[in-house]
């Protein structure tokens, strides 16, 4: 019995031996698997997640920046507002690339929240004079 199977790319499976009292044998390769092709895809999709890593990384970096300018807009203005105002306050505030939302005065502590992009942030700053000392 001839049984042989040739793949289109020419591997042949099956032959026919004989034994020394002339009997047919059949025989049969067995077919490994090759891993040819898959690179392309495992590459593409480890590129993706690089990507999905990075605009993730680089989304952080902005709001913690964005944060931090709010931290500054906020003490700048607070600052600013104990010393000349809510005016003033709402100036540097603007000058910081913020805006001011609140203000409140009370006696000579001020408070002041600054919106900087999607940050916000709160300050205090107290007026107080400190005389000096007189060296004797």
């Amino acid at each position: 019995m001839l049984s042989q199977i040739r793949l289109s790319h020419g591997t042949t499976f099956g032959s026919n031996e004989s034994t020394e009292d002339g009997e047919q044998l059949e025989t049969h390769e067995q077919v490994k698997p090759t891993d040819s092709g898959q690179v392309l895809p495992l590459v593409s999709v480890v590129l993706v997640l690089v990507a999905l890593v990075c605009v993730g990384l680089t989304r952080l970096g902005v709001g913690v920046a964005e944060r931090a300018r709010a931290r500054t807009a906020a003490d700048a203005a607070a600052l600013a507002g104990a010393r000349d105002g809510e005016d003033v306050a709402g100036e540097v505030a603007s000058e910081n690339h913020g805006e001011l939302l609140a203000y409140v005065a009370q006696g000579g502590e001020v408070e002041v929240t600054v919106r900087v992009g999607g940050s916000t942030a709160r300050a205090r700053a107290a007026r107080r004079w400190n005389q000096p000392e007189m060296w004797p």
